[in-house]
Order: C-alpha cells, then structure tokens, then sequence
C-alpha cells in the first residue's frame, strides 16, 4: 500500500502525463490506473447526484487531465492500493515539509474528535505519537481496535439457546421420552435438552466483518496483530455474506444491552459502507472517507469556546436563536449563529460565526475574498441580537489562519454611527498555540 499526502485544493495528476514530476502537498503523482480508478469514481457519482463537485473537481491542464481536491478531507483508497490522504491547509512555522505534513495530520485528527455525532471522539492523544510518522487510516484501524477491546473486556453480547438433541455425553438434563424411542439399544448416547451461550448475533457479526476487512486493508504489523488476537475471540460469530445488510439491521434494534455496541457501529459504518459525512460511493475505489472541512473546523471551534470561554454563558448553534422575518402569524428563516457568547448576566452578546475559507489579505480590492453574503448574515445577527439595553452585539467572523491571512483586519463598521462593528479574525489551529488563550484573546476584546 502506497500512501499520499496532499492539503485541500491541491491537485492529484496521472503520473504518466508528465515527465518530470515530485509529489508534495500540492500535488500528488500516481500511476494510471489508479487515476482512472478515481476519474471514474468522480463521474460516477456525479451521475448520482451525489454533489461529489463540492468535493472534487476534473479539469484539463496543457491538454492533460487532472483532479483538483476541494475543501474535503479525509482520505481515499483505489483498488489498486493506492491511499492519499487529504489534509486542511493550515499554517504552520516550521517550514520542514515532512514536519509540516505530519503536524497538519495531528491538527486535522485533533478537530476530528469535535465532530458531532461522529465516533472519532474515540480517537486519543497517544495514538498520534506512536510513531514519527503515521497514516491517518493506521490511526482510525487502531482507534476500531481500541474499542473491540473495550468491548471484550466488558463481554461480548449473547443469549442462552434451548438446544434438545442426541449426543456422545450427558449435558444438561435427559429428554426422557426420547431417550428411550432413540437410544434404548445405543448406550453410547444420550438425548439431552441444554442451554448453550451463542454469540452468534448481528451485533457481534458486524464486528467480525469489520475487523476481517481491516485485517486485509491495514500495512500497520501492530494493527494486524491485535486484529487476529480479536478475532480468536469471534471463532463462534460467523462472518455473513452481506456485511452491509447486518450492520443495518444492527442499527435498528437498538436497546439498553447494546448501548456497549453504539460506537463500534458507528466505526463499523465508516469502514464497511464509506460513510463519513458524504454520500459518495462506487465500485472503482476501496474506501472514500471524507469530511467537509468547514463542518470539521464549525464543531472543533464551538467546542473550544465551550470549554475555554471564561466569564462567558457559550451557547451553539440550534440552542437559540431568532427569526430573520414575520408572515402573518407566523416567524421564518430562523437565525442559528454558530456561537453566542453571553457576558454581564446575558446583559451584552457576542456573536461569533466560523467559516473555512482560505482569506488572502493581499487582496483589498477584492475584500480580502471574503463573500458578501457572510457580511449580510452577520448584519442580520447584529440587528436581531441585541443587548439587552438595546444596544449592537459585538460580532465576529472567524477564518482559519494561514500565511495569507495570518493578523485581524481593520473592523468593518455597517453604520456611520459604528455603532455595529465586525471583527474579522484569523483562528490559529497551530499546535503551538494553546486553545484557551487564543479563545479569550478574541472573547476580551469583542
């Protein structure tokens, strides 16, 4: 298995088509048929309707054919085991390539774990530094691992069978009546009705499924290792022919004795069916395994406000909110802001919204890229979000940071009185930087 790393909206072309080539985080170089193998992938579901654009974009360059990656994540195998690994682009200070890629995996594993509604909270600090240099697939195989364990420590799930037949030794209690019709003249057996623990459920099946196929996907010896010592402990639990339709049907009998398998499945839905965030599948590639960066970076900062924030009420987004306008008796288009800091007894707010989009602050003839309807839906916040003594919120527009846009900009005033000011803010993911401060930072001076 050959791995390749690239950051968002870099490109990934046919290594054939050029004769000089060097993958880096701009652009990755893979054989033919592997490129084929994702071309045709990208077509495919475009057919779908999958909106597979938003992720992936075919263009031709001098004539030759290439895949620009957009702002998606994660990682994708083809069938010919080829891996490439998508990662946010972020800035960092070191300016070592292989540092820079590696720091942007663990920046990239450490948002995942905000995500909502997600299993990739499991994902833990000392899985990402076990080794220099790690695969981010490697990291969710183990983190599967690490669940199985937790499961088999706590025991797997299973219920006692009636079992009534004829065998070589004594167990349980005689079926007498069928003893004497079937063995009177054979001494050497005996008709018993007994109760056997089987395990051999859907739950436990899913889990089987998922660890034989992580058996054969993963290059980790560490990994695969750990996989064949579980699945001694699944010798019962037969592997079924449709891996898919038996995680579903997990998935729908739900009760307090499966709470211990909730996780499990989530991890299993990743790897059997793909599903990350996005709906894109097909036959011509392995696993896709991607995420809208933008969900990623709304979640992880949410979460740091929520945990950082000092002297703050943090509420999210669908906690509260108020209605852009009024139809008859009725309140439309409800305003979610991403989050709502609340300060002096919920006398003044704060209002904060994320957006993954990469600003340039070279380029103040075009607004340093940032899109007019951003600016308009802060201006809707500031107008229904007001303090309680009737004056404006405070109102922030956080971009992530990057060596473009690395310092505040000069605030945007959306009256003459400035009365409804708006900061635009660059939010450093650097591991350099400690969450709590970059978090107060923005909130004491809103």
């Amino acid at each position: 298995m050959r791995v390749f790393t690239i950051a968002e909206y870099g490109n990934i072309s046919n290594q054939d088509d050029y004769q000089d080539y060097k993958s880096d985080l701009n652009t990755c170089y893979i054989d033919s048929k592997s490129f084929n193998q994702l071309v045709d992938f990208i077509n495919d579901n475009a057919l779908k309707g999958n909106e597979i654009d938003k992720a992936f974009k075919i263009f031709r360059s001098k004539g030759n054919l290439n895949i620009k990656v957009k702002n998606y994540v994660g990682l994708l195998e083809t069938n010919t085991g080829i891996v490439i690994e998508i990662i946010p682009k972020i800035s960092l200070m070191s300016d070592d390539p292989n540092i820079h890629k590696e720091e942007s995996k663990k920046i990239f594993l450490k948002m995942l774990r905000h995500l909502k509604n997600s299993p990739f909270i499991s994902i833990n600090k000392a899985q990402l530094k076990v080794t220099k240099y790690f695969k981010i697939l490697e990291v969710f195989i183990n983190s599967y691992v690490q669940e199985v364990d937790k499961l088999l420590q706590s025991g797997i799930l299973g219920d006692y069978i009636r079992h009534d037949e004829n065998i070589a030794f004594l167990k349980g209690r005689i079926n007498i009546g069928q003893q004497i019709k079937q063995n009177t003249f054979n001494k050497s057996r005996f008709r018993c009705i007994y109760k056997k623990f089987d395990t051999n459920n859907i739950y436990n099946q899913t889990v089987k499924n998922t660890l034989v196929k992580l058996f054969n996907t993963s290059s980790s010896h560490a990994n695969r290792a750990k996989i064949l010592k579980q699945l001694n402990q699944f010798i019962n639990v037969e592997c079924t022919d449709d891996s898919i339709k038996t995680l579903e049907a997990a998935q729908k009998k739900n009760n307090r004795l499966t709470d211990k398998y909730k996780v499990l499945l989530k991890w299993s839905e990743v790897f059997l069916k793909g599903k990350s965030f996005t709906n894109f599948a097909g036959n011509s590639i392995n696993n896709c395994i991607l995420f809208p960066m933008e969900r990623i970076f709304e979640d992880f900062v949410s979460a740091q406000f929520r945990k950082y924030a000092e002297g703050y009420k943090i509420i999210t987004q669908g906690k509260k909110g108020y209605y852009l306008v009024k139809q008859g008796d009725r309140k439309k288009f409800r305003l979610k802001p991403d989050i709502i800091a609340e300060i002096d007894n919920n006398m003044n707010y704060a209002i904060i919204d994320t957006k993954w989009k990469l600003l340039d602050q070279t380029r103040k003839r075009s607004n340093f890229d940032i899109s007019i309807s951003d600016m308009y839906q802060l201006y809707a916040y500031g107008n229904k979000f007001k303090n309680k003594d009737g004056s404006m919120p405070s109102l922030v527009l956080l971009y992530p940071k990057t060596d473009k846009f690395h310092t505040e900009l000069e605030p945007y005033f959306y009256d003459e009185n400035q009365n409804l000011k708006l900061r635009v803010i660059p939010y450093n993911l650097s591991l350099d930087i400690k969450d709590r401060e970059e978090v107060n930072n923005i909130l004491i001076n809103s």
